[in-house]
C-alpha cells in the first residue's frame, strides 16, 4: 500500500496541498449540498461571513427546497439581505456573461437580473438596501466566449470557516436528490417527461479552505477594481443594450483567521486548483490587461493534476461529466470542421489542452475507462431532449483500437452535471471544471477539489456513485456493500468482460442485486443505458 507522500506525488500536479489537516464531506446531488449550505448560513450571526460565487444565480430560491407557504421558507435574496442587515460580512460575484449574455442565451439572461435584484432589495424593517455593494458582476476573463464558471460557498461561523466547492450553481434545477425521477419538464414530450438532475460537491473545513477563501478574494479584488463601464448586456425579454455598469466597492476581503479542524479526514491530502485565462481583460474591444493576483498570468493549475492523475492510473478512471469530449457533440459529418473553427476564433491553443490524448494514452496501457452522462439535456440548454444516444466522434476516436477498455453509459431521462474524476480509488477530483479543454486553459475560469487518500474515502465516495447509478440505497442494501466496495468487482457493473466472474446485468447477480429498469408508465427507477463501444457492455 502507497504511503500519503507517495500518493501526493503521483497523482498531484505542482500546486500546493494540505496534509492529513482538513475535513472532507462529499455532498452528492444538489438537495445534499444547497440544504446544507442553507443550514451554515441561516445559522450566521453577527460578525460571520457569507461569502458566493457563482455562475448562475436565482435569487428566488430557498436553498433547502421550501416552497411558498411553507413556515421557513425564505428566498436566498432574502436571506443574504437580511443576513446583511444583522452585521453579517455578505458578498456575491456573478459571472458576467458580457457577449453571450447580450444574446440571451441559456441561463446569461439571468445574471444582470440577479445583479440587480439583490443590489435592490431591502428586508423588513430596513429602509436602504444592505447588498447594494455587497454585489459584483464579473466581466473579466477570457475571449468573446469566456464565463467565470465557479461555483463556491464559503461560509465563517465564530471564526470557523466552511468551504463548499461544486458544479452546483444557486439554481432551482439543480435541487434533486435520488432517484431522480420527481421532476416534470414540460411542454417537452407528450406525456410530461420524468426527469432529474444529478450532480455533487464537496464540504471542506480545516486548513484546505484558506485557499477557496484566497480564490473568493482574489475573484472580489478583480471585480471591484474594473473601471465603470456600458457593458452590453440583454436584461429580461427586451432587446440588447449597452447599461453602465458601476463595481462601487471600495474594501477588500478582511483577512482569514488561520483554520484548523478536531476532525480532519486522516490520510488524505487535499489541493484547491484554478483555470485563469492569460489576462484579466482579453475581449473585443478590451485592452488586454495583467491580472493584479495571483502572479498576475494564467492559471492551469486543474489541467495540470487531471493530466498526472490521468497519468499515474493503472487500474481504472471513471468519469462523470456534462460534456463527454471538449465540445457539445454534433452530427459526425459536421462535429470536427466547426469546432476546429471554433477553437481557433476563441484560443487557437485550446486543442493542446485537450484531456483525450491522455485518456486514450491511459487505455493503451490497459486502464479502464468509464464515462457517464446526460440522457437528457439540461432544459436551459440551446438543443433539448435526449442525449448522448450514440458515441459522440470523440469517444469514437479514444474507443479506437481499445475497445475492450472504454464504457460509456447515460442516465436515461436525467442530466449528469457533475464534474468528476476518480482514479484506483486512491484520487478524485470534483468542482466546477467539465473535461473540456476550454475549462482547462481557462476560457472558463474554474475552481475544483482533488483529493488523494490511503484510506476509504475515495473508496466511499465511487462505491457511494455506483450504487446510486443502479438504484440501489449504498446505506441501507448493507448485504450488497461488499460488492460495490470491491472495486475488482463493481467494475463487472460496467462491463462484463471487466467482472471478477459475476454478471451484474441479470437479478440476484450479485445476490440481491436487481437490474433497474424501465417499464410501462412513469419511471419509477434510474435507468441507465450502454452508448459503447460495440452493441452491448
Amino acid at each position: 500500500m502507497s504511503t500519503l507522500n507517495e500518493l501526493v506525488i503521483r497523482y498531484f500536479g505542482p500546486t500546493g496541498y494540505y496534509a492529513q489537516n482538513t475535513e472532507i464531506e462529499y455532498l452528492i446531488d444538489g438537495k445534499r449540498y444547497l440544504g446544507a449550505l442553507d443550514a451554515e448560513i441561516r445559522a450566521t450571526v453577527k460578525g460571520d461571513r457569507i461569502y458566493l460565487v457563482d455562475w448562475f444565480f436565482d435569487p428566488t430560491l430557498d436553498l433547502g427546497g421550501r416552497t411558498l407557504g411553507d413556515a421557513d421558507f425564505l428566498e436566498i435574496g432574502d436571506l443574504l439581505a437580511i443576513k446583511q442587515q444583522d452585521g453579517v460580512d455578505v458578498r456575491v460575484v456573478i459571472n458576467g456573461g458580457q457577449f453571450l449574455g447580450s444574446t440571451n442565451f441559456a441561463s446569461y439572461r439571468s445574471n444582470w437580473t440577479a445583479l440587480t435584484n439583490l443590489r435592490g432589495r431591502v428586508p423588513p424593517g430596513g429602509t436602504t438596501p444592505p447588498l447594494m455593494t455587497r454585489v459584483l458582476y464579473d466581466w473579466t476573463g477570457a475571449d468573446w466566449s469566456g464565463t467565470h464558471h465557479q461555483k463556491a460557498a464559503l461560509v465563517m461561523r465564530n471564526g470557523v470557516l466552511t468551504a463548499f466547492v461544486a458544479g452546483i450553481d444557486i439554481n432551482p434545477l439543480m435541487l434533486d436528490d435520488r432517484p431522480h425521477n420527481s421532476r416534470q419538464i414540460p411542454p417537452i414530450g407528450t406525456p410530461f417527461v420524468k426527469w432529474g438532475w444529478h450532480d455533487g460537491g464537496v464540504r471542506l473545513v480545516g486548513s484546505a479552505t484558506a485557499d477557496v477563501y484566497q480564490n473568493f478574494a482574489h475573484r472580489w479584488e478583480e471585480a471591484g477594481t474594473l473601471e465603470p463601464a456600458d457593458l452590453w448586456v440583454r436584461a429580461g425579454s427586451g432587446p440588447a443594450k449597452h447599461i453602465r455598469y458601476d463595481p462601487g466597492v471600495t474594501s477588500g476581503v478582511p483577512a482569514l483567521p488561520t483554520q484548523t479542524t478536531a476532525t480532519p479526514t486522516a490520510g488524505a491530502a487535499v489541493q484547491v486548483l484554478r483555470s485563469r485565462y492569460d489576462t484579466k481583460l482579453n475581449r473585443p474591444g478590451a485592452l488586454k490587461r495583467p491580472w493584479l493576483t495571483a502572479g498576475g498570468g494564467p492559471l492551469r493549475e486543474v489541467y495540470d493534476t487531471m493530466r498526472k492523475a490521468i497519468g499515474a492510473a493503472e487500474s481504472y478512471i471513471y468519469i462523470e461529466d456534462q460534456f463527454l469530449g471538449d465540445h457539445p457533440a454534433l452530427p459526425d459529418a459536421y462535429d470536427e470542421l466547426v469546432w476546429r473553427a471554433a477553437d481557433r476564433i476563441i484560443d487557437g491553443r485550446t486543442p493542446r489542452f485537450s484531456l483525450l490524448p491522455f485518456l486514450k494514452a491511459a487505455a493503451k496501457r490497459g486502464v479502464k475507462i468509464i464515462f457517464v452522462g446526460s440522457g437528457y439535456a439540461d432544459p436551459g440548454d440551446l438543443f433539448t431532449g435526449e442525449k448522448n444516444i450514440t458515441l459522440p466522434r470523440q469517444l469514437k476516436e479514444l474507443a479506437a483500437g481499445n475497445e475492450d477498455r472504454i464504457a460509456v453509459w447515460r442516465l436515461l431521462q436525467q442530466t449528469v452535471h457533475t464534474k468528476l474524476m476518480i482514479v484506483d480509488d486512491e484520487f478524485a477530483s470534483i468542482g466546477s471544471a467539465n473535461l473540456q479543454a476550454r475549462s482547462m486553459i481557462g476560457v472558463d475560469s474554474e475552481l475544483h477539489v482533488a483529493v488523494v487518500s490511503t484510506g476509504t474515502t475515495v473508496r466511499d465516495l465511487r462505491a457511494r456513485l455506483w450504487a446510486e447509478h443502479l438504484n440501489v440505497d449504498y446505506d441501507a442494501a448493507t448485504d450488497l456493500r461488499p460488492s460495490f466496495d470491491d472495486v475488482t468487482f463493481a467494475l463487472g457493473m460496467w462491463r462484463k468482460i471487466w467482472g471478477n466472474g459475476v454478471d451484474w446485468f441479470t437479478p440476484d447477480h450479485p445476490l440481491g442485486f436487481t437490474p433497474a429498469t424501465l417499464g410501462a408508465g412513469p419511471r419509477t427507477d434510474i435507468v441507465r443505458a450502454y452508448v459503447g463501444p460495440g452493441g452491448s457492455p
